[in-house]
């Protein structure tokens, strides 16, 4: 952008002069640095420049003259510094994003002000009204004295609003709080300030700034200068007292939220003077005076803020620019060709920011792109390729690029190569242009199109315009390369931004050009710097030109710093690469690079592969293994010999070392002196074939291969990678029995690669295992280990075992370890024809597990002479089927043993004002044994666990005598227990849990090991205060005695009825229904019936007995208390 003036490059904010805070340079420092190297640049000389036209609109002006001080408390520096984050200088984009619309041009005066003659400067608008011939404005194109005659629209126009003409002016006073000596004085002061710019249009706020907080006083003075300056009494003067550092951010907002329409105002009144403005100069243009018109309003309504409107009213100005351009010729108008040029690449850049803070990047690109293809259709062909030409487009692309790195990545995404076309709204594809680049290949775009711009000045080529471009011996001293690497330093910041994707091509693209750059300004340490960050990316990518070519320019910049050392290990990394990458280097790289040190060169030179014949041998037999060696070198290296070999193994066990030797030279060698003949000049593969002798047992692997090796005069050191091959493609090779020119023939092996494992000789042992062939839920499970050992040599025995069922891991003990230990050592080592038995237990859970399979895991460790350093390892799993051994069965009854205390009966020494009832409850459980083992049952508990608070629950009664359960059989047993609330406590329910536990012994099994058997019963909520209704079944000699109880152990006073239905079964003896009987608080109520069978099978229905409260709208279901009823969905049933 710096090669424009502002006026074309800025953002078009309103023009807001302060007085009173001091001036701009006084206030702010101005440090400016040129962002690129210089090149061809317009510049705008000052408006009160007499170089300026616009200075002859400041020769008889109307001056804003300040008599008072400029304000020295504290707030006003503070509040001079708040404007200016809001302030658009020189700004191409906003400083805040999210406060754009509070964005304006704060200039600071000093204690006067000067505004161009409202005559005068309304004579540049030529309306319909004004002489023509009289016409004399600075800036006129109607004016034959003014620079700017015959002209469409100088930029000093853009000037004027930029810098003379304000929408608002904001005058700064201080307040003294102790006194009103200068009251009168201000308000001369604003009268007349405000008179002046009352004729101009121009709003004005006065700000009164106080060190002291208000006071009644001081908010008196204020009011009085309202009423002497007739200015508004809330917009006219704004008073800040002393405060916060966010009281006056507070206010700052308030006042820019005030101007901000007043802003809009002024400009939307300009904008209609243009409307109404015509041409009254015959000679002049009418695509012209379209064009300025159009252009103006397009200002004007950039002005007032960027939107929709205001972009759209630059495109209509843009296309009234190409009907001009397109009019003119260069050759007979050059001054307005050039004129011209200049307001398209305004009206261009405008435009794109446009739709940029309009959220609508693709659209932006899509304008950009029209743009350049415009100027170059108006371009003579032969003219495309002149390095003007090339030097323009590399221009907008440097702009676009600009703005596009200040955008926020909510418009222009850094995390992708370009922006994602939007969603149509409704039907259709989307329109919204091309998708824009990333900010990266813009900046790389512009670059390598000033590499083109170096090109063609060099060519010689004709150059038909000149618009932005140096002249040609200018051209020859412009610095290419500093322009370049600022591109690509733009380039790399805005890859390296990206945080979810990576750019690592890109950013290694522009390290390699910068690493170019560096290296045309013989910079070489910084183009080494850069070539060697590049490398490794395109290294990894097997780019191996690219490679080539940066190795190529690594060897240079060494040999120009004097590091032959670096140099010479660049020239053996090109070695390594294939012979067409690198023939273009040959003649530069045989120059001779002496070097005095040693030299280690990390990258390998050679494929190789260390391969162990068998992965594991015995100890004291012999090991095999092979080294592949084959050479990666090009014919850059025209002789290649390893002078020494070395052979590293981990923990220094094993030391291998070979020398050249003047040998025949073979392709398969087997070493046995440490000498084999290593010249590898014909480049090709050798095979060295090694045999080991180890004393003790142990992994052994090789740490690495260390080659000396020899190139002509040059020795140097090579570290080797062996090359991980497929462990099921291993080939161990042999001398060649064929005559087909193969140097070797292999096999495939099933050993190992860099290492092998040296065992002792597993001894001969009868090993078994017994167990049961099933497992039940909850069971303590033995498992017997028997060793035998039938071989000549004594070995010390170790046991470890791990057992999961499903993936619970399982708690496993040895029988006579500590219970948390999984591992057992026979304490005794076996001497030959002894024996070990050892019992191991695995303690199954008590979930559900019906389905799932115990899984051990033993892992048996025989140390061979009773030495824990020599092991030999084996493992045995095993796995066993788990089972349910019992299934409970439960039903739970009401009971009618539960008991209500009378209201009347009160201990003394207990008084509590509502008693507290309890409620019994009978169940019976059953056990049924569904094994086909017989088994033997002791302690059965049940245990009752509440999870209500403050409640009670106790067992009354125990009768469970199951003592021996056989295969498929079933026990039960009954008890009964008690709740009831704790005092002065009244629970509606009781929330409990009934676990049923006891011991059992497996009848039959060779051990007689007791488990212990654990199961939740029943799990519910049980009624304690609501009323209930029970029923009971007797039998006398001539009928059936069914009692109803009727229990309240509530406040509540319940008006019951009770109904009696006939029935074919049963005759009534001596019942009739009641009405309306009361049954009281903390009260039971007893009924007695009588039936006679008459008829029935086993389960026969009682006669329908029902009781109910109309008042409460209460059904009481009678609850049975035995087996001998049960409820059912049609009503009670009695067993005979």
């Amino acid at each position: 952008m710096f090669r424009y003036p502002p006026e074309i490059t800025s953002i078009l904010a309103p023009l807001v002069v302060v007085q009173g805070l001091g001036e701009d340079k006084l206030l702010f420092k101005h440090t400016s640095s040129p962002e690129f190297p210089k090149d061809q640049q317009i510049r705008l000389h000052d408006p009160d420049s007499p170089d300026n036209p616009l200075s002859r609109l400041l020769s008889n002006p109307d001056t804003i003259e300040r008599r008072l001080p400029t304000v020295q408390v504290a707030s006003g520096l503070e509040l001079a510094h708040v404007l200016k984050e809001h302030s658009l200088d020189s700004e191409y984009w906003y400083k805040n994003d999210d406060k754009k619309h509070l964005s304006f041009k704060f200039k600071f005066a000093g204690s006067t002000f000067q505004l161009p003659n409202h005559v005068e400067r309304t004579e540049d608008d030529h309306s319909a009204g004004s002489d023509e011939a009289d016409s004399t404005s600075p800036i006129s194109p109607f004016n034959p004295d003014s620079p700017c005659y015959g002209s469409i629209l100088p930029l000093e126009w853009i000037q004027k609003y930029r810098e003379l003409l304000p929408s608002v002016f904001i005058a700064v006073h201080e307040v003294d709080a102790e006194s009103d000596e200068n009251d009168k004085t201000l308000a001369l002061e604003l009268n007349d300030t405000r008179e002046k710019l009352a004729k101009h249009g121009i709003k004005f706020v006065c700000l009164l700034l106080c060190s002291s907080p208000s006071t009644p006083e001081l908010e008196e003075r204020v009011a009085t200068l309202r009423k002497t300056t007739s200015l508004p009494s809330k917009t006219g003067i704004l008073v800040l007292p002393a405060g916060s550092q966010k009281e006056l951010e507070s206010f700052a907002g308030v006042l820019m939220a005030l101007i901000r329409p007043w802003c809009i105002e002024y400009y939307a009144s300009q904008e209609k003077k243009v409307k109404r403005q015509q041409l009254m100069d015959a000679s002049y243009d009418e695509k012209f005076w379209l064009a300025r018109q159009a252009l103006k309003s397009a200002v004007l309504g950039e002005l007032k803020g960027v939107t929709e409107q205001s972009t759209k009213l630059m495109e209509y100005s843009y296309e009234k620019l190409i009907d001009v351009i397109r009019s003119i010729s260069l050759d007979t108008q050059p001054e307005r060709w050039q004129e011209c040029r200049l307001l398209l690449d305004f009206a261009g850049i405008h435009i794109t920011r446009g739709y940029l803070v309009l959220e609508n990047a693709n659209m932006a690109y899509k304008k950009f792109d029209i743009h350049l293809q415009n100027i170059l259709s108006v371009l003579p062909p032969r003219s495309l390729k002149s390095y003007p030409v090339i030097s323009w487009i590399a221009l907008q692309l440097t702009w676009l690029a600009q703005l596009v790195e200040k955008c926020p990545e909510s418009i222009v995404p850094i995390e992708r190569p370009f922006q994602q076309h939007s969603s149509p709204k409704w039907f259709g594809n989307a329109a919204d242009g091309l998708p824009m680049p990333h900010g990266g290949y813009i900046y790389l775009q512009a670059c390598s199109l000033v590499h083109r711009r170096e090109i063609q000045a060099a060519s010689g080529v004709d150059i038909y315009d000149t618009y932005m471009a140096l002249s040609p011996d200018e051209e020859k001293q412009f610095d290419y390369h500093g322009t370049r690497v600022r591109l690509l330093s733009h380039a790399l910041e805005l890859f390296t931004k990206a945080k979810k994707t990576k750019f690592n091509r890109s950013e290694s693209y522009v390290y390699f050009q910068l690493g170019e750059e560096y290296f045309g300004m013989d910079n070489y340490s910084m183009a080494a710097n850069n070539f060697l960050v590049a490398l490794s990316v395109f290294k990894n990518e097997k780019w191996n030109q690219i490679v080539a070519a940066i190795l190529f320019r690594l060897f240079q910049c060494c040999v120009k710093l004097g590091n032959n050392r670096d140099a010479q290990v660049h020239r053996l990394q090109l070695c390594t690469l294939e012979d067409r990458f690198v023939a273009q280097f040959r003649d530069e790289l045989a120059q001779e690079v002496p070097i005095d040190e040693p030299l280690v060169l990390k990258e390998p030179l050679f494929e190789s592969h260390v391969v162990f014949k068998h992965r594991s041998v015995s100890l004291h037999e012999k090991v095999h293994f092979q080294l592949y060696l084959r050479p990666l070198v090009n014919s850059l290296v025209s002789e290649l010999i390893v002078e020494r070999v070395d052979i590293a193994f981990a923990g220094d066990e094993f030391q291998i070392v070979v020398e050249n030797d003047a040998l025949p030279s073979t392709p398969f060698n087997i070493v046995q002196d440490g000498r084999a003949n290593l010249d590898f000049s014909d480049r090709q593969a050798k095979v060295l074939q090694f045999e080991l002798h180890p004393e003790k047992i142990g992994k052994f692997t090789v740490d690495g291969v260390r080659l000396v090796l020899r190139s002509g005069a040059l020795s140097f050191e090579n570290q080797l990678v062996s090359v991980c091959e497929s462990r099921d493609r291993l080939k161990w090779y042999r001398a060649s029995s064929s005559g087909l020119n193969k140097p070797f023939e292999y096999d495939i092996v099933n050993g190992m690669q860099n290492g092998f494992e040296v065992i002792p000789k597993p001894p001969e042992v009868d090993f078994r295992v017994s167990h049961a062939s099933i497992a039940y839920k909850g069971e303590k499970v033995p498992i017997t280990v028997h060793v035998g050992n039938l071989d000549e040599n004594t070995f010390g025995l170790r046991l470890h075992a791990t057992g999961k069922l499903a993936a619970t891991s399982l708690r496993v003990t040895w029988g006579d370890e500590a219970a948390h230990s999984t591992n057992y050592r026979v304490p005794e080592p076996l001497r030959p024809q002894d024996s070990a038995d050892v019992e191991l237990f695995a303690y199954l859970p008590l979930a559900e597990t019906d389905g799932d399979t115990v899984k051990i895991d033993l892992q048996i460790d025989y140390l061979i002479d009773n030495n824990d350093n020599t092991v030999v390892r084996k493992t045995k799993p095993l796995q066993i089927p788990v089972v349910d051994l019992f299934k409970t069965s439960f039903k739970i009854y009401p009971s009618l043993a539960s008991h209500i205390p009378s209201l009347f009966d009160v201990s003394a020494a207990d008084v509590v004002a509502v008693p507290s009832h309890d409620r019994c409850w009978r169940s019976k459980l059953g056990i049924e044994n569904v094994s086909a083992e017989d088994v033997a049952i002791s302690n059965v508990c049940v245990e009752i666990n509440k999870t209500t608070p403050e409640t009670v629950m106790e067992t009354t009664f125990t009768d469970i005598p199951v003592s021996q359960l056989s295969a498929k059989s079933i026990g039960d047993g009954w008890f009964e227990f008690r709740c009831r609330c704790a005092d002065g406590v009244f629970k509606r329910s009781m929330a409990l849990e009934l676990y049923l536990s006891f011991d059992y012994v497996l009848l039959g099994r060779p051990q007689s090991l007791t488990n212990q058997y654990k199961v939740l019963l029943w799990k519910g909520t049980l009624p304690h205060m609501d009323p209930r209704a029970l029923v009971s079944v007797d039998d006398a000699e001539d009928a059936l005695h069914v009692t109803y109880v009727i229990e309240n152990p509530t406040s509540r006073i319940f008006q019951f009825s009770t109904t009696l239905s006939t029935s074919e079964n049963f005759k009534i003896r001596n019942y009739r229904n009641q009405h309306n009987f009361s049954v009281l608080p903390f009260m039971k109520q007893v009924m007695r019936l009588q039936y006679e069978q008459l008829a029935g099978e086993e389960w026969t229905k009682l006669p329908e007995f029902r009781i109910y409260d109309l008042n409460y709208k209460i059904y009481l279901n009678a609850q049975p208390t035995s087996e001998r009823l049960q409820a059912r969905t049609d009503g009670l049933y009695v067993r005979k």
